[in-house]
């Protein structure tokens, strides 16, 4: 008995990463390969990441000098904190991971339709995105301001996947790291910041 259950727990083992690893790869190919309609906006929805995560910390900080508001300031350092974490964090295990990007994986199974040279794992606009929309929610905690903000993440990384630059884990990840980097930035800085 004990036999087979070692035997059913090694079997197991061996199966979830593959079958896993299947259903990334048929996500994948459901969104990367949906045709071309929806390419430009996904495009700019990919870009967007970068100019939003530094728009949201320079325009908090503008509107804080401009209104004497010191929280808002405050606001716009936590959120300029979340972002450099995030980014420290991203390229830091992008380098270790070293993750082939799908297209040079599965170059017959995937479209690339973006130009991007750093490793696939985690998904830096994911995480930027996400980092953001933590920052924008801390900012301001009411679901007119979170509602956006994350509808914008999450499009953010589904984008990356269109485009065919990024594995369905690559993006939870960048999630993942842009939500817990931001948290820990506002978190370990509230005290400071008063």
């Amino acid at each position: 008995m004990k036999n087979f259950v070692l035997l059913f727990y090694i079997q197991i083992a061996i199966a979830f990463p593959a079958g896993a690893q299947n259903f990334e790869l048929n996500l994948l190919d459901k969104i990367n390969n949906s045709g071309t309609r929806g390419d430009l906006f996904n495009k700019r929805q990919s870009q967007s990441a970068g100019p939003v995560t530094a728009a949201v910390p320079a325009t908090l900080f503008v509107i804080g000098l401009l209104a004497g508001d010191d929280e808002l300031k405050a606001h716009a350092y936590r959120s300029a904190i979340a972002a450099a974490s995030t980014g420290a964090a991203v390229l830091s295990i992008k380098f270790l991971a070293d993750r082939d990007r799908p297209y040079e994986a599965y170059p017959d199974m995937f479209v690339r339709k973006a130009d991007i040279f750093t490793p696939s794992f985690p998904s830096g606009h994911t995480a930027f995105a996400f980092s953001t929309s933590v920052s924008v929610t801390m900012a301001f905690p009411k679901w007119y301001a979170a509602a956006p903000a994350f509808t914008w993440a999450v499009g953010v990384g589904y984008s990356r996947m269109h485009l065919g630059v990024h594995y369905p884990s690559d993006v939870l990840a960048g999630a993942v790291i842009g939500t817990v980097a931001s948290w820990l930035a506002w978190t370990l800085t509230k005290g400071l910041m008063r």
